[in-house]
């Protein structure tokens, strides 16, 4: 069920590829920032804040996680597209995560979910 996939292969994303008649495709779930090429230079990788993509060829980018993020880094990490110039960056920000696990824990949500919004794993 490519709902629930977590897509972190070349092969996986030559799937969605196939799958799609679009040159990007957005996608989340792994709450990891990726980006993904399935051209003649084939590039993939991590894409920490500040990485800039031309969208000059097919690619599958994962903004990473507003919440729960397992890269590490605890803000919230977003991906800002410019359709006119044809660029992607990723970005993070800074938030009340305090105020978060607040909320994580009144919900009755496992405790584990409220901590690692500190460290980010």
């Amino acid at each position: 069920d490519p709902t629930w996939e977590y897509i972190f292969s070349k092969e996986q994303v030559a799937d969605a590829f196939d799958r799609s008649c679009h040159d990007l495709i957005l996608v989340g779930h792994t709450h990891v920032a990726t980006h993904f090429s399935i051209s003649e230079t084939k590039e993939w990788g991590l894409a920490p804040e500040g990485t800039n993509l031309l969208l000059d060829r097919p690619r599958l980018l994962n903004p990473g996680s507003i919440g729960q993020p397992r890269d590490g880094d605890p803000r919230a990490a977003w991906l800002l597209i410019d359709i006119a110039n044809k660029v992607a960056t990723f970005k993070r920000t800074e938030y009340e995560i305090g105020i978060t696990q607040a909320e994580i824990l009144k919900a009755g949500l496992p405790e584990n979910l409220a901590a690692r919004l500190r460290t980010g794993e």
